[in-house]
């Protein structure tokens, strides 16, 4: 069994190891993008700045590179299945009030909805007893609007990471998608917030800008400046938040509903 402490390796040696445990995972385009890697100079300086303490943290960062590789290639794609997410959720809302109107119109009926026919006994009328009362009917479709809900705010949650907006489908969105996510694997590299904090008004300075643009150089095969990956940070950690605070008001929503729903009075 291979030690998970990884000493002062090199870049090369990380990637050795990664392909040996990942092999049968690695598709062409991973296999390529870690040659790329390993090819490298400005690849390998800033694996050896950024000095990865274990092979977790290793499998982390050239995990991370092979996800923004994937992400700046599908990029397109995976923007169009949380907006296509989005548009469903608007049906799914329309037939659920559908829904809703049917179990008001079978509360509110002043006949019984089967009629006094002769020879009825021959039926079993077990048959035509209702599966659930309006309450439980009630709850099933609460339970349904939550879901909804619930679905709907992963692909927002999705598209705030991607950073998707009216310009979603230009390379810069793309590659900007990327730098984010190479960012997220530099954190559980070295341990360092991906996103500026704010202390006595005073912004901190970003940390490893450097290896994320010469990480983000060979991923993407054009140039990136370290002030570019400071403004993605910037403005991805504003979409984040406002993607989080909507969430949590969901969530608090959620938990009001459910409370209220459990109270027998």
């Amino acid at each position: 069994m291979i030690s998970k402490q990884a000493g002062a390796r090199s870049l090369r040696d990380a990637i050795n190891t990664y392909q040996t445990e990942h092999e049968r995972k690695l598709d062409k385009q991973a296999l390529q993008l870690l040659f790329r890697l390993a090819k490298s100079t400005d690849a390998s300086e800033a694996f050896k700045r950024l000095g990865p303490k274990s092979r977790q943290a290793e499998e982390a960062l050239l995990a991370a590179c092979i996800e923004a590789d994937n992400l700046v290639r599908n990029f397109p794609r995976l923007v169009q299945k949380q907006k296509d997410a989005l548009s469903r959720s608007k049906q799914w809302h329309k037939a659920l009030a559908e829904l809703r109107r049917f179990v008001a119109e079978i509360a509110e009926e002043k006949e019984p909805l089967r009629l006094g026919l002769a020879n009825l006994d021959l039926w079993s009328l077990s048959a035509f007893e209702p599966p659930a009362d309006n309450d439980a009917l009630k709850h099933d479709l609460d339970l349904f609007a939550r879901a909804i809900e619930w679905r709907r705010g992963i692909a927002q949650a999705n598209l705030a990471h991607l950073g998707a907006n009216r310009k979603a489908h230009t390379k810069n969105a793309a590659e900007n998608a990327a730098i984010w996510v190479l960012a997220a694997g530099v954190y559980d590299t070295a341990r360092t917030p991906p996103l500026p904090v704010k202390r006595q008004e005073k912004e901190v300075a970003d940390p490893n800008l450097n290896e994320i643009a010469d990480l983000a150089q060979v991923i993407l095969r054009t140039e990136i400046l370290p002030d570019r990956v400071r403004e993605v940070r910037r403005g991805r950690r504003k979409q984040y938040l406002k993607m989080f605070g909507a969430q949590t008001e969901r969530h608090i929503r959620d938990k009001v509903l459910r409370a209220g729903s459990r109270d027998p009075s």
